[in-house]
C-alpha cells in the first residue's frame, strides 16, 4: 500500500511526494535530461534502461510507445510541451495504460487535456494512484476534460494540481468527482480558489476522504475559510493541511489556528 507522507509538496518530483512502498520499492532513482530547441524537457523513471525519447515527433512517439507496451515502468516524469497534434492521444494512451505507470508525472504549460480524456476515455487504469499536473495552466474549461481522466483513474491516492488557474468556477465539478474516489491528497496550491474553500470543505467534514491538504499561496474568502475550518473540525480524517504563504485575511489565519484544538487528528498545520 503507498503511503503519502505529510511533508509539503514542492515543485520537484523527488520532493513533491515523498512515496513509501516497501513492496513495490517506488521510487525516481535515475534521471536524463535532453534539450528541444529552447525548451528542456526530461524524463525521468525508475527503470534505468529506459531511454530517451524526442517526443516532438512521430519517430520518437513511435519509439516511446513501442517501449512502454513492453515495459512495465512504476514511475515516470515528462517535462515540456512540444507534443502536438494526434502524438498527444498516443503518448497519453501509454502512459495512462493500466498496469504500467504508478506515478505520473506530466508538466509542462500547454497540456492538451481533451486529447488526453479522448485518449483515455472508457479504458479504466487501475494502477495509477499519483498523478501531478503542476504548472500545466490548467484552467476551469479545462477542468471537465480533467474529470474525465480522473474517472478512469479509480486507484489514483493523491492529486497535484499545484500552480495552475483553478477557480471558484472549477472547483465544484472537480471536488464532485473526487467525493467518490480514493484520493487522500490534494494540493491545490497557487491557484485562485477564492470561494472555491467552501467548495474542498466538502472533502472533509464527517464523511471526509482527504488527509492531506495544500492550499499555499491561494487567495480564499472569509466564508470559505469559515466552512472549511468547520469541516475540519469535524473530519475524522484530515491530519496535515497546509497554507503558507497565505493569501487571506488575519481574521482567517486565526479561525485555522484554533481547529487543532478541536481535532486533535490534525497533526500538522502550517499557515
Amino acid at each position: 500500500m503507498i503511503s503519502v507522507l505529510p511533508k509539503p509538496l514542492t515543485t520537484s518530483f523527488r520532493e513533491e511526494f515523498c512515496v513509501v512502498d516497501p513492496t513495490d520499492g517506488l521510487e525516481i532513482t535515475t534521471g536524463e535530461q535532453f534539450i528541444l530547441g529552447d525548451e528542456p524537457v526530461s524524463v525521468r523513471t525508475n527503470d534505468p534502461d529506459f531511454g530517451l525519447f524526442n517526443l516532438s515527433n512521430s519517430v520518437g512517439v513511435d519509439a516511446f510507445v513501442a517501449r512502454m507496451q513492453g515495459r512495465s515502468v512504476k514511475a515516470l516524469q515528462v517535462c515540456g510541451s512540444l507534443i502536438v497534434g494526434e502524438d498527444v492521444k498516443r503518448v497519453a494512451a501509454a502512459l495512462f495504460r493500466d498496469g504500467a505507470v504508478t506515478a505520473l508525472e506530466c508538466k509542462g504549460p500547454h497540456i492538451n487535456l481533451r486529447a488526453v480524456a479522448e485518449a483515455v476515455s472508457g479504458q479504466p487504469n487501475n494502477s495509477l494512484r499519483i498523478l501531478n499536473l503542476s504548472n500545466c495552466a490548467i484552467t476551469d474549461g479545462d477542468i471537465p476534460h480533467l474529470v474525465k481522466v480522473l474517472k478512469c483513474c479509480p486507484a489514483l491516492e493523491a492529486l497535484i494540481l499545484h500552480q495552475n488557474s483553478i477557480g471558484g468556477e472549477g472547483v465544484r465539478p472537480l471536488v464532485d468527482v473526487l467525493k467518490g474516489s480514493r484520493v487522500r491528497v490534494l494540493d491545490l496550491s497557487w491557484n485562485p480558489l477564492f470561494s472555491g474553500a467552501a467548495v474542498i470543505a466538502e472533502l472533509l467534514g464527517e464523511k471526509g476522504i482527504l488527509t492531506h491538504l495544500h492550499l499555499d499561496m491561494c487567495p480564499l474568502d472569509d466564508p470559505g475559510v469559515e466552512t472549511l475550518s468547520q469541516a475540519m473540525e469535524r473530519s475524522q480524517t484530515i491530519r496535515y493541511l497546509s497554507a503558507e504563504w497565505r493569501n487571506f485575511s488575519g481574521a482567517s489565519i486565526q479561525r485555522l489556528a484554533r481547529v487543532p484544538k478541536d481535532n486533535s487528528s490534525l497533526s500538522d498545520l502550517r499557515v
